[in-house]
C-alpha cells in the first residue's frame, strides 16, 4: 500500500513540476572590439555557454544574432533585439556586451581568454522595458592553463551563473 502511496506522489509531482512556469530568456552578446569587424569566435564561445548555462538551469533560452558594437549609441540595435524578444514571446531580455582588450590584432578565431577585458550585462523585463539588472565581470590575470576556449567557457559560466543569482533575487546590481 505504501507503495502505490509513494508513485502516485511522484507522479503528481513529476506532473506539478512539468507544469511549472519557466522564464523565457532572449539572450544577444554584442562585441565591444576596435580590432575586428566580423564577430569572434570567441565571442560565440560566450554566447553557447550562457545559453547552455540558463537552459540547464530551467530556463527556456533563446538568442538573437551576435552583433559588433557600433562603438556609439546602441540603443537602436538593443531596442530592435527588444522588439524581436517580446515578438518571440520573451520574459526577460539580457544584453551582454564582450568587450576585448583593446588593439589586440590576435585572429578572430583564435578563442583565448586573455584578449577579453570584460563581460558586462543588463537584463530587462521585455512587458516594460525595465532594466532589473546589470553587472560585469572581468577574467583578472589569465594563467596559460586558463587561456583557452575552455577558459572563455568557464569565465562564460561564472558570469551567467551571476545573472541567474541576480534573477533569482528579484533582479539587482551586480
Amino acid at each position: 500500500m505504501v507503495g502505490k502511496k509513494t508513485s502516485c506522489a511522484l507522479v503528481l509531482l513529476a506532473f506539478a513540476l512539468s507544469c511549472a512556469p519557466a522564464s523565457v530568456i532572449a539572450v544577444q552578446v554584442v562585441q565591444d572590439d576596435d580590432a575586428h569587424d566580423e564577430v569572434r569566435s570567441s565571442s560565440l564561445v560566450v554566447e553557447g555557454s550562457l545559453l547552455d548555462y540558463f537552459f540547464e538551469s530551467g530556463h527556456i533560452v533563446t538568442n538573437t544574432p551576435p552583433a559588433i558594437s557600433s562603438g556609439k549609441d546602441d540603443s537602436a540595435l538593443l531596442k530592435k533585439s527588444m522588439a524581436q524578444a517580446k515578438s518571440g514571446g520573451c520574459d526577460l531580455f539580457i544584453a551582454v556586451q564582450v568587450c576585448y582588450q583593446r588593439g589586440n590584432t590576435s585572429s578572430p578565431e583564435a578563442n583565448l581568454l586573455s584578449v577579453i577585458k570584460q563581460i558586462s550585462w543588463t537584463v530587462y523585463r521585455i512587458s516594460t522595458g525595465e532594466e532589473i539588472a546589470s553587472g560585469k565581470k572581468s577574467p583578472g590575470t589569465v594563467s596559460p592553463a586558463r587561456d583557452s576556449e575552455r577558459g572563455i567557457i568557464a569565465f562564460a559560466g561564472e558570469v551567467a551563473a551571476t545573472i541567474n543569482q541576480s534573477l533569482k533575487a528579484g533582479g539587482k546590481r551586480t
